[in-house]
This record gives C-alpha cells, sequence and structure tokens, in this order.
C-alpha cells in the first residue's frame, strides 16, 4: 500500500480514485487503505493530507452517463471493444484495470455510444 500510496501522491491534484463499479472496488482499496496505512478512501473536508479528493467516481455510472444507457447496459461486454483499449475483461487484475483505465479517457474525451 506504501507504493500505491506514493503513485497516488504523483498526482498533483484532482486525485479521485475511479472503479467499476466505485461501490465494490472501492470497499475493497478502503480496506487495505485503513489496514495498512493511516488512509482512507473517503476522508473528512477538513482532514490534513487527505490521499483523494472527494468520494470516488464510479466508471460504470459515469458511462452511462456520457452514453445515456442505461446503467445495467454499461457492461464491458456491451461496451465497444476500441472503448477498453482492446484489452479483454478476463477477472485478472491488471487486464481489467487496463481496460478500465481506457475507457476513462475515452469517456472523458466525450465519446458517446
Amino acid at each position: 500500500m506504501a507504493d500505491f500510496i506514493d503513485w497516488v501522491r504523483g498526482f498533483d491534484r484532482g486525485r479521485i480514485f475511479t472503479a467499476f463499479p466505485l461501490a465494490f472496488d472501492g470497499m475493497w482499496i478502503d480496506h487495505y487503505l485503513r489496514r495498512f496505512s493511516r488512509h482512507a478512501l473517503v476522508e473528512g473536508h477538513y482532514a490534513e493530507d487527505r490521499l483523494f479528493d472527494g468520494a470516488g467516481l464510479c466508471l460504470k455510472s459515469y458511462a452511462a452517463a456520457v452514453t445515456g444507457r442505461p446503467t445495467w447496459e454499461c457492461e464491458p461486454r456491451t461496451l465497444p471493444p476500441d472503448w477498453l483499449g482492446q484489452h479483454e475483461h478476463t477477472h485478472r487484475a491488471i487486464d481489467d484495470a487496463l481496460g478500465y483505465a481506457h475507457l476513462l479517457g475515452v469517456l472523458i474525451q466525450g465519446r458517446d455510444g
């Protein structure tokens, strides 16, 4: 977790934890942060030296908002493969993370489905 915290701190501003979906993955990151560091996923507005800015971004909900699709229609298998950078969704952490990182970039650029 120390390496993860150092990596997050490498970003100047706008450190928003993003997950697909946030409710599931965020729970685990919060658990590990609390267990192995002095941080949590969500820390109070007035907490000094917060790790993240805000409560997080649910990538699945964001995809639904950008595309206008219902949330339940925003699954890796229903999105165009190029939105996931041609990374196969295997449930292997690195494969899924690479695909979701690419998806975030696509959505930020404003492409819609």
